[in-house]
Protein backbone atom coordinates (compact mmCIF):
# COMPACT_ATOMS: atom_id res chain seq x y z
CA UNK A 1 0.00 0.00 0.00
CA UNK A 2 1.29 3.24 -0.82
CA UNK A 3 1.05 5.83 1.93
CA UNK A 4 1.29 9.49 3.38
CA UNK A 5 2.22 9.97 6.42
CA UNK A 6 1.11 13.01 8.61
CA UNK A 7 2.78 13.69 12.36
CA UNK A 8 5.27 15.98 13.49
CA UNK A 9 5.72 15.21 17.11
CA UNK A 10 8.55 12.65 19.12
CA UNK A 11 5.40 10.75 19.95
CA UNK A 12 4.94 10.00 15.93
CA UNK A 13 8.02 8.76 15.48
CA UNK A 14 7.84 5.41 16.18
CA UNK A 15 4.96 4.77 14.28
CA UNK A 16 6.82 6.11 11.25
CA UNK A 17 9.46 3.64 11.84
CA UNK A 18 7.03 0.34 11.88
CA UNK A 19 5.77 2.06 8.68
CA UNK A 20 8.98 2.55 7.22
CA UNK A 21 10.10 -1.24 8.56
CA UNK A 22 6.56 -2.35 6.66
CA UNK A 23 6.36 -3.84 3.18
CA UNK A 24 4.22 -0.42 2.93
CA UNK A 25 5.78 2.18 0.76
CA UNK A 26 5.88 5.61 2.77
CA UNK A 27 4.94 7.95 -0.85
CA UNK A 28 5.02 11.21 1.61
CA UNK A 29 5.71 12.79 4.77
CA UNK A 30 3.46 15.68 5.88
CA UNK A 31 4.84 17.42 9.03
CA UNK A 32 4.48 20.99 10.38
CA UNK A 33 7.45 23.70 8.84
CA UNK A 34 10.43 23.65 10.44
CA UNK A 35 10.42 26.32 13.47
CA UNK A 36 12.39 28.71 14.60
CA UNK A 37 13.31 28.12 18.08
CA UNK A 38 15.87 29.15 20.72
CA UNK A 39 17.68 32.57 21.34
CA UNK A 40 18.87 32.61 17.88
CA UNK A 41 15.90 31.50 16.62
CA UNK A 42 17.76 28.96 14.22
CA UNK A 43 15.48 26.40 12.38
CA UNK A 44 14.77 23.19 13.65
CA UNK A 45 13.17 20.59 12.14
CA UNK A 46 10.48 18.78 13.47
CA UNK A 47 11.14 14.74 14.75
CA UNK A 48 8.94 13.11 12.10
CA UNK A 49 10.87 15.10 9.31
CA UNK A 50 14.36 13.98 10.91
CA UNK A 51 13.51 10.69 11.08
CA UNK A 52 11.81 10.56 7.04
CA UNK A 53 15.16 12.10 6.24
CA UNK A 54 17.58 9.51 7.43
CA UNK A 55 15.10 7.06 5.72
CA UNK A 56 16.37 8.23 2.53
CA UNK A 57 12.92 10.44 2.36
CA UNK A 58 14.20 13.97 2.10
CA UNK A 59 12.88 14.67 -1.26
CA UNK A 60 9.05 13.60 0.19
CA UNK A 61 9.07 15.33 3.11
CA UNK A 62 6.70 18.60 2.87
CA UNK A 63 6.30 21.30 5.86
CA UNK A 64 2.51 21.74 5.24
CA UNK A 65 0.63 24.59 7.88
CA UNK A 66 -2.50 22.54 7.31
CA UNK A 67 -6.16 22.00 8.75
CA UNK A 68 -8.25 18.58 9.82
CA UNK A 69 -11.00 20.41 9.42
CA UNK A 70 -10.13 21.27 5.64
CA UNK A 71 -8.01 18.95 4.28
CA UNK A 72 -6.59 19.51 0.73
CA UNK A 73 -7.14 16.72 -0.24
CA UNK A 74 -10.18 15.95 -3.16
CA UNK A 75 -12.74 13.66 -2.14
CA UNK A 76 -11.92 9.79 -2.35
CA UNK A 77 -8.36 10.69 -2.11
CA UNK A 78 -6.95 7.90 0.51
CA UNK A 79 -6.82 4.39 0.92
CA UNK A 80 -6.12 4.67 4.68
CA UNK A 81 -6.43 7.81 6.77
CA UNK A 82 -4.35 7.62 10.28
CA UNK A 83 -4.45 10.65 12.19
CA UNK A 84 -2.60 9.80 15.46
CA UNK A 85 -2.53 12.49 18.57
CA UNK A 86 -3.44 15.45 16.81
CA UNK A 87 -7.10 15.41 17.60
CA UNK A 88 -6.61 16.26 21.00
CA UNK A 89 -5.59 19.77 19.46
CA UNK A 90 -8.36 20.42 16.82
CA UNK A 91 -10.81 23.32 17.54
CA UNK A 92 -13.97 21.41 16.05
CA UNK A 93 -13.15 17.38 16.16
CA UNK A 94 -15.84 16.59 14.69
CA UNK A 95 -15.11 18.23 11.78
CA UNK A 96 -11.83 16.77 11.55
CA UNK A 97 -13.62 13.14 11.53
CA UNK A 98 -16.27 13.84 9.24
CA UNK A 99 -13.15 15.52 6.70
CA UNK A 100 -10.93 12.46 7.57
CA UNK A 101 -13.79 9.91 6.27
CA UNK A 102 -14.77 12.29 3.02
CA UNK A 103 -11.01 12.36 1.73
CA UNK A 104 -11.64 8.21 2.28
CA UNK A 105 -12.01 6.21 -1.10
CA UNK A 106 -14.86 3.70 -1.59
CA UNK A 107 -13.15 0.46 0.71
CA UNK A 108 -10.88 2.74 2.58
CA UNK A 109 -10.27 2.96 6.04
CA UNK A 110 -9.68 5.23 8.36
CA UNK A 111 -8.44 5.78 12.59
CA UNK A 112 -8.15 8.74 14.13
CA UNK A 113 -7.57 9.46 17.58
CA UNK A 114 -4.32 8.75 19.85
CA UNK A 115 -2.80 8.22 22.80
CA UNK A 116 0.56 7.07 23.10
CA UNK A 117 2.36 4.24 20.75
CA UNK A 118 3.09 0.46 22.62
CA UNK A 119 6.15 0.52 20.53
CA UNK A 120 7.83 4.03 22.74
CA UNK A 121 10.36 3.25 25.11
CA UNK A 122 8.81 2.48 28.63
CA UNK A 123 10.44 5.42 30.30
CA UNK A 124 8.83 7.53 27.78
CA UNK A 125 5.45 6.23 27.89
CA UNK A 126 5.61 6.21 31.64
CA UNK A 127 6.17 10.21 32.05
CA UNK A 128 3.90 10.80 29.05
CA UNK A 129 1.02 8.78 31.11
CA UNK A 130 1.94 10.90 33.68
CA UNK A 131 2.22 13.98 32.11
CA UNK A 132 -1.43 13.26 30.20
CA UNK A 133 -3.00 12.93 34.23
CA UNK A 134 -1.67 15.75 35.60
CA UNK A 135 -3.20 17.69 32.66
CA UNK A 136 -6.67 16.25 33.28
CA UNK A 137 -6.71 16.67 36.81
CA UNK A 138 -5.56 20.25 36.23
CA UNK A 139 -8.23 21.12 33.20
CA UNK A 140 -10.85 17.83 33.44
CA UNK A 141 -13.63 20.06 31.40
CA UNK A 142 -10.60 20.38 29.18
CA UNK A 143 -11.24 16.44 27.88
CA UNK A 144 -14.79 16.29 27.96
CA UNK A 145 -15.38 16.81 24.28
CA UNK A 146 -12.93 13.74 23.73
CA UNK A 147 -14.97 11.17 25.14
CA UNK A 148 -15.57 8.77 22.44
CA UNK A 149 -19.18 8.13 23.56
CA UNK A 150 -20.42 10.96 22.61
CA UNK A 151 -18.43 11.01 19.29
CA UNK A 152 -20.40 7.75 18.52
CA UNK A 153 -24.07 10.05 19.35
CA UNK A 154 -22.72 12.84 17.59
CA UNK A 155 -22.01 10.27 14.20
CA UNK A 156 -25.62 9.22 13.78
CA UNK A 157 -26.35 12.39 11.13
CA UNK A 158 -22.60 12.76 9.78
CA UNK A 159 -23.72 9.32 7.12
CA UNK A 160 -20.83 7.59 7.89
CA UNK A 161 -22.21 3.88 8.01
CA UNK A 162 -19.34 2.31 9.55
CA UNK A 163 -17.59 4.02 12.80
CA UNK A 164 -16.63 2.32 15.93
CA UNK A 165 -14.62 2.94 18.99
CA UNK A 166 -11.63 1.24 19.27
CA UNK A 167 -11.02 1.68 23.25
CA UNK A 168 -7.14 1.05 23.78
CA UNK A 169 -6.92 2.10 27.80
CA UNK A 170 -6.94 5.15 29.81
CA UNK A 171 -5.18 7.47 26.99
CA UNK A 172 -5.59 5.64 23.98
CA UNK A 173 -8.81 5.61 21.67
CA UNK A 174 -9.79 5.24 18.30
CA UNK A 175 -12.48 6.07 15.79
CA UNK A 176 -12.31 3.56 12.70
CA UNK A 177 -14.17 4.55 9.90
CA UNK A 178 -14.71 2.50 6.78
CA UNK A 179 -15.69 3.34 3.49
Amino acid sequence: MRLIFAGTPQVAVPSLRALLDSDHEVVAVVTRPDARVGRGRRLEPSPVKVVAEEAGLADRVRGVQGDAQDMLFRDGFADLVVSRGSIFFWPDPDAGIRESYRILKPGGVAFVGGGFSRLMDPDTLDELVAWAREKRAANPDGFTHMDSAGILERADGWGIEHIRIIDDGEFEWWVEMRK
